[in-house]
């Protein structure tokens, strides 16, 4: 039996490490602090993007990538499919400006627009939320069950990657639900 040359062995190991390199995507909310403070609520989240070389590559050639953060607080003692107390939602653009070299973020349906000079001042951006929420119909005293989660929204790509945005793990760049207990 012959063995392959060792550096056709280095090579392949080189390749499958490249390849991997390039999958990996994530979305990943580190911390969450929702507050009530009277009538408001003050929401602070953070959370960590990595973005996969197809991804990047994809946002560099001018095509903007969208994520829609979503926030239900219902009343921990009731079935889960009974109404929320609060729904929040919020939908920010990633784009990449290619003449001014810069990333813009974008909340979209509302006017904040900022600009930054590296990708990853523009991620960190990204996954930084702080908003005052109206929390008027939270009842102090009880205690309720909150859930955050971020999605990225594959439909506002354009038609013909689609499809390799549902099937390749370079583009899972939404994160699961995070719970948590408010008292």
């Amino acid at each position: 039996m012959t063995r392959p040359p060792r550096r056709w062995l280095q090579f392949g190991f080189g390749i499958g490490a490249l390849l991997m390199g390039d999958v990996f995507a994530e979305a990943r909310i580190e911390s969450v602090r929702l507050e009530p403070v009277g009538g408001t609520c003050h929401f602070e989240a953070r959370l960590n993007f990595t973005l996969s070389g197809t991804a990047i590559e994809t946002l560099h050639s001018g095509i903007p990538l969208h994520w829609h953060f979503e926030l239900l607080v219902r009343r921990a003692d009731t079935w889960p499919w009974r109404t929320q107390r609060l729904h929040w939602q919020l939908h920010r653009e990633l784009r990449y400006l290619a003449l001014l070299n810069l990333y813009q973020i974008t909340t979209v349906g509302g006017e904040d627009s900022n600009h930054y000079l590296t990708l990853g001042n523009a991620l960190e951006k990204l996954g930084r939320i702080r908003q005052t929420l109206d929390c008027q119909t939270l009842i102090p005293q009880e205690t309720y069950h909150a859930a955050l989660r971020v999605r990225f929204d594959r439909e506002a790509l354009p038609l013909p990657l689609r499809p390799w945005a549902y099937l390749e793990p370079a583009w899972q760049l939404s994160s699961p639900w995070y719970s948590w207990r408010i008292h």
